[in-house]
């Protein structure tokens, strides 16, 4: 189910995430001793997470994971985790811990293992899942018609698979970055709150279209179109 909250500017819809953020990770910080987060990259959410950052939480009993991520090593500018890890490099973050997707595999496939271990460290099922959307209607790394992309959105997936690799259609999008590996479906509506970010007309549009598009032309129906968990959908224009 959808949960649709619209604001006038992109300033009080940050303000609105920060705040589902902010009681998300002091509730997992009563409730386990610690919060699990699972980030996306982009600029979209970026003055989100460096305002996260300036909050005054224990962040040692936070723990950061990764949406999806690019193959490319942690120093390439196109890196989701040197992204993250530079948003959220202010003294207040200290002690902070980032769970990253790339390792020292040749490729997305032969990494996955490890990546998947890595994950399942975790312990738990996230706190708080944040997703972006393209103009071509991706989310996370689901991208349309993608090698993998049906991995990614199997309801099959058993409780242990927590990732897959995906092969995007490069476009203008995706740049020339299409090796991706991503949470898949499962993993996210496993969450325990699922928020999803647009800003501007054109995602709007698209936004609208996915309500009732196929899902291999617009994945991120497969959230918005699903039953089992709320989808918090937050949009400025």
């Amino acid at each position: 189910m959808v949960i649709e909250s619209f604001f006038d500017s992109k300033p009080e819809m940050l303000s609105a995430v920060q705040a589902h953020l902010l009681q998300s990770i002091e509730s997992a910080q009563q409730k386990y001793g610690n919060a699990l987060l699972a980030l996306s990259g982009g600029s979209s959410p970026k003055p989100l997470y460096e305002s996260l950052a300036q909050q005054d939480l224990d962040w040692s009993r936070t723990r950061i994971a990764l949406v999806d991520e690019r193959w490319v090593d942690k120093d390439h500018p196109a890196s989701n985790e040197a992204f993250i890890e530079r948003c959220f490099s202010s003294g207040a973050c200290q002690g902070l811990n980032i769970a990253g997707l790339k390792n020292q595999a040749k490729s997305a496939a032969a990494g996955l293992a490890a990546a998947e271990e890595q994950y399942r460290r975790l312990g738990r099922a996230f706190d708080f899942a944040l997703l972006g959307m393209g103009t071509d209607g991706h989310t996370a790394s689901w991208f349309p018609r993608a090698d993998g992309l049906d991995d990614a959105l199997s309801s099959q997936t058993n409780d242990q698979q927590l990732l897959c690799v995906v092969h995007a259609r490069q476009s203008e999008v995706t740049g020339p970055y299409t090796e991706r590996m991503t949470l898949n479906k499962h993993a996210v509506l496993n969450s325990s709150t699922v928020a999803l970010m647009i800003s501007g007309q054109e995602k709007f549009d698209v936004y609208q279209t996915a309500k009732n598009a196929a899902v291999q032309d617009h994945p991120v129906a497969a959230l918005l179109q699903q039953q089992e968990k709320d989808i918090h959908v937050f949009y400025a224009p």
